[in-house]
């Protein structure tokens, strides 16, 4: 039989216990906004009910987490050089943000792709989880497919395109954290690099080739948005239409089963629970339920949902500029940015972004038609802007707000974490013995 002692669940910072007066009077690990003190040594005990929270939500571009990564990886850095002072500020302004629940940076799948196609990835992975605060953005196909649901249901007299959080974000975002975090990252279910590049070469290729059918073309930007407001969803039905072609072919023997059958793409099944929802409201046949999932995705309302106009937004000024004669290609990020921006804006209370994309949102009409969101848009050439916002949030913050904070970490608990990546290099090397 194996003892457990509940006493190893009290833990840092330690204070005098009210009863007995000894110095392990320490914390139960927090729940929700409820935290618990209780004494190793006479099991006194007091809860206390913490104050809500109401945390800034920051994107950071995967470009800070490599240049924070250089700064502080100590194996990076060596292969890189020196790196401007600006990260190692930035991370500490970051990191106090976090820390003092004041601010959290979501972690996202796009970060991750592209992380395992990156110098260290194991290095930007330790600071995104450290920086995200157990925060993760939700698929993009899955915040498309919430948007689109609520989008139908204001057929039902709900109000369309309501942009709520915990339609973007897996996580309690107000609730106290644990000073003592648990992760695991399975390793399994990371893309495959190999994949990763083709993909991206992939679209790169078709970037160019629509680049320069742009350039020929010459359609100005109110053409070039109506038609990209469409486009998406004939990608998608297009994309469904080849799941179920697919899926007969399995059924009938004419093809194997395979991992695209087993598995199909996130819009397959957002489109899918669409007529699922189509059916069970209007008690349709499918066929029928088909009809009005193609008279729903053409509707104004459909297209009018954030992920999908401002994707289109940002389509069509890339169009513009090609037709203006900008020589320079979009890169090979490109696609990634249109989806990160037009699915993760709305959420966020500022984005760190491309110079690129921070310049065509500040562009007519875009800045016009996002400038309800409220998100401020920082990038490398407004970068000491964004410290700037940083070190305001936490000079906003009531003192007794960080008073609460140290009183319930502890003062050690906001000090700086330099050698978080030392340490990480550390922890792998041991269990990797």
């Amino acid at each position: 039989m194996v003892a457990f002692d509940p006493r190893v669940l009290i833990g840092q910072p330690f204070r005098g216990c009210p009863k007995c007066g000894g110095a392990e009077f320490g914390s139960v690990p927090l729940v929700g906004r409820s935290l618990m003190r209780r004494c190793r040594a006479c099991g006194h005990s007091e809860q206390r009910t913490l104050p809500p929270l109401d945390r800034k939500v920051i994107y950071l571009d995967q470009m800070v987490y490599s240049n924070i990564g250089k700064t502080l990886d100590p194996v990076w850095r060596a292969e890189r050089g020196s790196q401007a002072p600006f990260w190692l500020e930035v991370f500490h302004a970051l990191e106090r943000v976090v820390k003092l629940h004041l601010g959290v940076c979501p972690s996202s799948r796009i970060h991750i792709s592209e992380s395992i196609v990156a110098p260290h990835p194991e290095a930007l992975e330790r600071v995104r989880s450290y920086l995200s605060a157990g925060i993760d953005f939700e698929f993009n196909e899955v915040i498309f497919g919430r948007q689109l649901a609520r989008a139908m249901a204001a057929d039902h007299g709900d109000p369309p395109n309501v942009v709520t959080r915990s339609d973007a974000l897996r996580g309690r975002i107000n609730e106290w954290r644990n000073r003592i975090q648990i992760t695991a990252h399975v390793s399994a279910f990371d893309p495959d690099p190999i994949e990763v590049r083709s993909t991206r070469e992939a679209i790169g290729t078709a970037f160019r080739e629509l680049w320069q059918q742009w350039k020929k073309d010459g359609k100005d930007f109110a053409t070039r948005y109506r038609e990209e407001r469409g486009g998406l969803y004939h990608r998608w039905v297009e994309r469904y239409d080849q799941h179920l072609r697919l899926i007969d072919q399995v059924t009938r023997g004419l093809a194997p089963l395979s991992e695209d059958a087993l598995n199909p793409p996130l819009s397959v099944a957002v489109l899918g629970d669409l007529l699922h929802q189509i059916e069970k409201v209007n008690g349709l046949p499918a066929a029928e339920s088909r009809v009005r999932l193609s008279a729903f995705l053409n509707s104004k309302v459909a297209q009018d949902i954030p992920a999908n106009d401002i994707s289109a937004l940002l389509m069509a000024a890339i169009g513009r500029r090609a037709a203006g004669g900008q020589k320079r290609v979009p890169s090979r990020g490109t696609w990634n940015d249109v989806t990160l921006i037009a699915t993760y804006l709305p959420y966020c209370d500022a984005m760190f972004v491309d110079n690129e994309f921070a310049a065509l949102l500040d562009e007519e009409p875009l800045r016009s038609r996002v400038a309800d969101y409220k998100t401020r848009i920082f990038a490398q050439r407004t970068r000491d802007d964004f410290l700037h916002y940083l070190r305001a949030l936490e000079s906003a913050a009531p003192a007794e707000h960080v008073a609460l904070v140290e009183e319930v970490y502890g003062t050690s608990w906001l000090d700086a974490y330099d050698s978080i990546l030392e340490d990480e290099r550390a922890r792998r090397s041991h269990v990797g013995r």
